[in-house]
């Protein structure tokens, strides 16, 4: 009879371990997919959540006195953050990360907070946002706006070729831009515009 009650407790034990186990919910790597002066958008990886669905998976921004025990200072735009959990049974799981403004800081800190049936998860996330990429079109508006600034009129002249020709063997483009530029346009902002072209 005592031999048959630690069997059943053993076995009980190792149940309730084994199912622990089962649903040991784990946050991986941060992915971001926006940039500077854009709302946010980033992705954590949700290890372990076979079993589990969105709603059994609460996320949130850590409370203050988690922020403190961290010894991370909890910026006033954190609390803007939205994080959802996206479960997918067959595939990649994500923590999704938003948020309604735009972020301005380029550095960002925080700490995650996901609650699910089998415990609590807490850690810290460091983001760094980078600048939105330099684009041609963009800088070749800007070119133009400026040239229309200092001529009155838009720069057709950029990008047409000088006499009907793009120039002769041996010639630069800055050589070729030259007559074509404007006073307000740099040379080097009219090499690049029709160097583009």
């Amino acid at each position: 009879m005592v031999q048959v009650r630690k069997l059943v407790l053993a076995i009980a034990a190792a149940s309730a371990l084994s199912s622990g186990m089962a649903q040991a919910l784990g946050l991986g790597e941060l992915s971001v997919k926006s940039t500077l002066n854009q709302p946010l958008v980033a992705e954590i990886e949700l290890t372990e959540a076979q079993g589990l669905n969105a709603t059994q998976v609460v996320p949130s921004l850590a409370t203050t006195a988690d922020f403190a025990q961290a010894g991370v200072t909890r910026q006033a735009f954190l609390n803007d953050l939205t994080f959802t959990p996206v479960i997918n049974a067959s595939g990649k799981s994500v923590l999704r990360i938003t948020s309604s403004k735009p972020v301005r800081e380029p550095y960002v800190k925080f700490l995650v907070q996901v609650l699910w049936p089998n415990g609590r998860l807490l850690r810290e996330y460091s983001l760094l946002l980078d600048p939105p990429k330099f684009s041609p079109e963009a800088a070749a508006a800007a070119l133009r706006c400026s040239a229309r600034g200092a001529r009155g009129a838009c720069a057709t002249g950029y990008g047409s070729p000088v006499g009907g020709s793009a120039g002769s063997r041996g010639t630069s483009t800055g050589t070729v831009c030259q007559p074509s530029r404007s006073a307000a346009a740099s040379r080097g902002q009219a090499v690049a515009v029709r160097h583009r072209q």
